[in-house]
């Protein structure tokens, strides 16, 4: 299924997280098919280990329960739930769709995080993991903003108008902001059940 621009009607599948608590708790992965022009088609939520190693996982999980029509997932950031690192290329490669991650703030990386945080294998199958993902380049957004993204299927210049073409303000994309508020509000209702 080839992602077509400028057709208003293509399908995003746009994932957050939101999580509490500490190492092995679950946090929850939210996703929402929206068109691009700004309809929401589905939502769909999947665990998430803090600290673990199952982002890919949960995204896929999203992916298999709503994104029959989807033709690119955008999600938000690359190590969600304390560290737990998406495979972005594995992701890709079982979709079969562009994938693309993006990031609000500039920085030097996650390897000294990682590193102050996690010690043998821990550490060693994160920095693998990491040190796999594509090189992260800066978005300038129409809304005068700039995001972070890496891209898998789309070219820079194709993943630049994307995240452009979805943020209607301010630095998210509508769909990831959608899903952001999703998971959110999922992890509060079920702190209160």
């Amino acid at each position: 299924m080839d992602l077509d621009l400028d057709k208003t009607g293509y399908c995003v599948l746009g994932c957050s997280e939101s999580h509490r608590g500490g190492e092995g708790d679950t946090g929850v992965f939210a996703g929402v098919v929206m068109r691009a022009d700004g309809r929401v088609e589905a939502v769909g939520y999947a665990g998430v280990t803090v600290g673990g190693f199952d982002a890919t996982d949960a995204v896929l999980d999203l992916w298999n329960a709503t994104g029959e029509d989807v033709q690119v997932i955008v999600v938000s950031g690359l190590a969600v739930a304390w560290y737990n690192i998406l495979d972005l290329d594995r992701l890709h490669g079982e979709v079969e769709r562009p994938v693309v991650s993006v990031s609000y703030e500039d920085s030097e990386g996650l390897e000294p995080s990682l590193e102050r945080e996690f010690s043998g294998e821990d550490l060693d199958r994160r920095l693998e993991l990491y040190r796999r993902q594509d090189h992260r380049f800066p978005v300038e957004l129409s809304t005068d903003e700039t995001v972070f993204a890496r891209s898998l299927g789309l070219d820079e210049d194709g993943a630049t108008r994307l995240l452009d073409d979805l943020t209607t303000h301010g630095k998210r994309p509508e769909p990831v902001r959608v899903a952001s508020l999703a998971s959110a509000a999922a992890l509060r209702f079920d702190r209160h059940r």
